[in-house]
């Protein structure tokens, strides 16, 4: 019979090692971050992966002259105009037809930003909004070629677009 023993009765009772008191941890013995320092440390890691190696602006080589094909619906289509932003040329007059033909030239690059590869933001001739729909010297409408392609096509190949 131990020290620890004790007598309840007739039976003798010994404490249970598992039940035993443990002793609470003070707060300041218990790490103050917890496991934010490691989701510190991969935050860091990968910015630092994506700012030098992923991440990267394009310049990309002049376009070549091309054209398309718009027919201007609206109530009056020969009081609108049809300028081309960032080039040299002169506004379009449309006739009364309202069917036009829009010259794109060779106009400024812009950069395009990538990253990993993948193009974020398009900076492209199709992409900016370059053409331009004028109403008594006022743009009533900036559209690019991207969205003048994806625009209905009548039997003729030219692209409605409708003002108001």
């Amino acid at each position: 019979m131990d020290d620890a023993d004790s007598w309840v009765g007739n039976v003798i009772t010994r404490p249970n090692p598992r039940l035993q008191r443990t002793r609470l941890r003070s707060p300041l013995s218990r790490k103050p971050f917890g496991g934010m320092k490691q989701q510190a440390g991969w935050a860091a890691l990968l910015s630092g992966a994506v700012t030098l190696s992923g991440c990267a602006l394009g310049l990309p080589g002049y376009n070549q002259p091309f054209q398309e094909k718009v027919v201007v619906i609206t109530p009056s289509p020969e009081a609108v105009q049809v300028r081309i932003e960032g080039s040299q040329q002169e506004s379009i007059r449309v006739p009364a037809d309202g069917r036009t033909i829009v010259q794109i030239p060779v106009v400024s690059r812009e950069c395009s930003t990538y990253l990993f590869g993948l193009r974020i933001k398009d900076r492209s001739v199709e992409a900016r909004k370059l053409i331009a729909f004028v109403r008594d010297g006022r743009v009533v409408k900036k559209i690019s070629v991207n969205s003048l392609r994806r625009l209905p096509v009548d039997p003729a190949g030219y692209h409605e677009l409708k003002l108001k």
